[in-house]
Parts: structure tokens; C-alpha cells; sequence
């Protein structure tokens, strides 16, 4: 493509200004996507192809003032759960300048259409530079499943070669599969995140969540791994070397927790819910730590 001089001689004098706004916005992006529990996207500068082509297409008088994604950067989070996190958290990292509108408006349609905030550096009285803070740049929203969309789309109707309508109906395809799975993965989260166990009928997980349950009832939250499911294998299979036998449900605990053959399950400098050393070994000192 051929780029007019004086376009190109523009470019670069704001090429400079763009990489100093990034390279300060890229490290406070990764404070913000861990704040919403998330990963960040490096931001990436446009080309000038695709300066000139957006100031053509939109008849653009002032391209440099008026293109607000000259700088755009991605933040991906796990599901649209974490979405209303996303809006309370950005305000305390940057200015926010707009929020971009959604554009679909048809229930047909399906569009890039992410979450979207034009957004300014926050005044720093230690390191002030009058050029960054009148520069705005994008900061896109995604989740997981709309970032794999995003990259496999890409080519398929936004920076392809040549017009393909079959193309561009499996890139909506692909979409409104996203959106699906996406609203499926939050009505999994909200039916499955309760605090009370499902009621499961799979034997298997029936006695894992038993596990789980009378650990979450006996402990403190800050004795219990993030990994349930991992700690209540490892339970499992200790408590199936003691091979207790059981009379009813009420002592299927209870029985468990009396077993000393166990004797490596627990460490001696475990501490019981009230605080004191646990010098019993086995599952004596477990059921300490239970009451």
C-alpha cells in the first residue's frame, strides 16, 4: 500500500507518544487483570494501513484526534460473571473517558460487539507528562470464549482477502455459538457455586461432596485448598486404607475419623480449630482439628 509522505511524517509523530502510553498502560493492565481475576492482552499500536483506511472509510478530517483505538488492549476474564467486577474495578485504575455502546440491536445479529471503555491515564503528581494525559486509548473486554471466537473469526471476515459470504456466515455461526456457551457457563456457575452441595444420586461424588461438606463445617476456610475436588480424592483413598466398618449414615464420618491406621494423614505440628498444637498423629489428631 502506498502511504502519502505527509501522512506517514504524521504517524510518526505521534508513533512515539503511542509506544510511552502503551508501555505505562500495559503494567497497570495487568494490576487491573488480576483484580478481576483475569489475564491481560498487551496493547497493540494500529498500523498506518489501518489508519488511513478507518480515516477513508469514515471521512476522517483529524484521523490522529478522532481514531480512538489507535492503542487498544484486551482484558480476558472467565465468563460474563465477572463482567459487572470489570466495570467497578476499571474506574480505579484508569480515567474513564466513555463507555462504547453495545452495537447489536437486532436478536439476529451477532456481531463483534465486547464490552468497550475509552480510557486516560490517571494524573500522577510524581511523573507528570502533559502529552500522555491527553490520550486516550480502547480497552476491550472478552471472555474466554470470546477471545478464542475472536482470533478464529478474524480471518474469516474481517481481515480476509477476498468476500466470501460462506465465510462470513460461519464467522456469525461462531458467534452465536460464543454467546451461547457463554450464557450456559454462567448458569452452571450460578446453579453450581452455591454453598450447599447439589443434591447428587452419582454415588462417587455423593461421598466426595460428604467429604467436602463436613470439612468446610469442622474447619476454618483458611485450612481448605482452593482445589476441593483434589482434597477430597486424597481423602477418599486415606479413608479407604482405615477400611472402618460403618453401621449407618450418621457414623459414616465419624467412624473414619477414629481409624489410627492412618497414622500419615495428618502432621503432628497441625493445629486444632482452637488453636492448639496437635501432637496425636492419624485421624485422633483430625478429629481434633474437627472439634
Amino acid at each position: 500500500m502506498i502511504v502519502p509522505g505527509e501522512f506517514a511524517h504524521a504517524y510518526n509523530q505521534v508513533l512515539p507518544a503511542l509506544e510511552k502510553l502503551k508501555a505505562k498502560s500495559d503494567l497497570i493492565l495487568d494490576g487491573l487483570a488480576i483484580n478481576v481475576e483475569g489475564r491481560s492482552i498487551k496493547g497493540r499500536i494500529k498500523p498506518i494501513e489501518s489508519v488511513i483506511l478507518k480515516a477513508d472509510k469514515d471521512c476522517l478530517i483529524k484521523p490522529f484526534e478522532q481514531i480512538d483505538d489507535l492503542l487498544a488492549a484486551t482484558v480476558v476474564v472467565r465468563n460474563e460473571t465477572f463482567l459487572p467486577r470489570v466495570e467497578a474495578a476499571v474506574p480505579e485504575f484508569f480515567e474513564v473517558i466513555d463507555k462504547v455502546p453495545r452495537k447489536t440491536a437486532r436478536p439476529e445479529s451477532f456481531i463483534y460487539d465486547d464490552l468497550r471503555f475509552l480510557l486516560k491515564l490517571k494524573p500522577n503528581p510524581v511523573e507528570v507528562d502533559p502529552e500522555l494525559r491527553q490520550m486516550k486509548f480502547e480497552l476491550q473486554f472478552k471472555t474466554e470464549m470470546q477471545a478464542a471466537a475472536s482470533s478464529a473469526t478474524r480471518q474469516l471476515d474481517y481481515k480476509t482477502q477476498w468476500l466470501s459470504w460462506n465465510r462470513t456466515r460461519w464467522a456469525g455461526r461462531l458467534r452465536a455459538l460464543v454467546e451461547m456457551v457463554d450464557d450456559l457457563l454462567v448458569r452452571l456457575a450460578e446453579e453450581f457455586g452455591a454453598d450447599e452441595p447439589p443434591k447428587e444420586t452419582y454415588g462417587v461424588y455423593a461421598e466426595r461432596n460428604k467429604i467436602i461438606h463436613i470439612l468446610l463445617q469442622s474447619l476454618d476456610p483458611g485450612q481448605i485448598p482452593g482445589d476441593r475436588r483434589r482434597l477430597a480424592i486424597i481423602v477418599e483413598n486415606l479413608l479407604k486404607e482405615c477400611k472402618p466398618s460403618v453401621s449407618s449414615e450418621e457414623a459414616w464420618i465419624s467412624n473414619r475419623l477414629e481409624a489410627h491406621e492412618c497414622s500419615r494423614f495428618w502432621s503432628s505440628s497441625a493445629t486444632a480449630k482452637d488453636g492448639s498444637p496437635i501432637t496425636e498423629g492419624g485421624f485422633s489428631g483430625l478429629n481434633r482439628r474437627f472439634s
